[in-house]
């Protein structure tokens, strides 16, 4: 158990280490979030333009 709590404890001894880590991994979520959103946006996009035209779209 003193394991545990120790490396607890050393993961938040420097803030600024722990800071910079959080922020880094917040911006990594948020792109790939973000990037999720983007491909459903035109996947939809894709599936309304291919029922207006009715052919066969390349992109």
């Amino acid at each position: 158990m003193s394991v545990l709590a120790r490396s607890v404890g050393n993961a938040f001894r420097n803030k600024v280490r722990t800071g910079a880590v959080v922020a880094v991994l917040a911006v990594a979520i948020g792109l790939a979030l973000s990037m999720l959103v983007a491909n459903q946006a035109v996947a939809a996009k894709v599936t309304e333009l291919n029922a207006s035209v009715g052919t066969v779209l390349t992109v």
